[in-house]
């Protein structure tokens, strides 16, 4: 998902999301660590999990967050190898 088109999400929303790296991951290769960070606006529930190749987690958008202020989560791995990379998920919230 990119910037340009942010997924719509409610105020107050409490929402899973996943990141699938298996398409990123070379052959042999697998998630060593992970971390998840958020924008003001955004509360990661719980703690994130890691299946295989996805990583997995609850976001909850602040009920009193201003309409169309867009916010992203991004997640950041360390596989096996070495390798490092980061993806982001945009969400813009408004009232549906």
């Amino acid at each position: 998902m990119n910037k340009s088109s942010p997924t719509p999400v409610s105020p107050g929303a409490k929402l899973n999301w996943a990141w699938d790296w298996s398409a990123w991951l070379e052959d042999g290769d697998a998630i060593q660590s992970h971390e998840i960070t958020v924008d003001a606006g955004l509360t990661l529930v719980g703690t994130s999990t890691a299946v295989g190749a996805v990583i997995s987690c609850v976001l909850q958008v602040a009920a009193d967050i201003a309409q169309y202020q867009a916010v992203s989560a991004t997640c950041r791995i360390t596989t096996t190898a070495g390798l490092i990379d980061s993806r982001a998920i945009y969400m813009l919230p408004s009232q549906q």
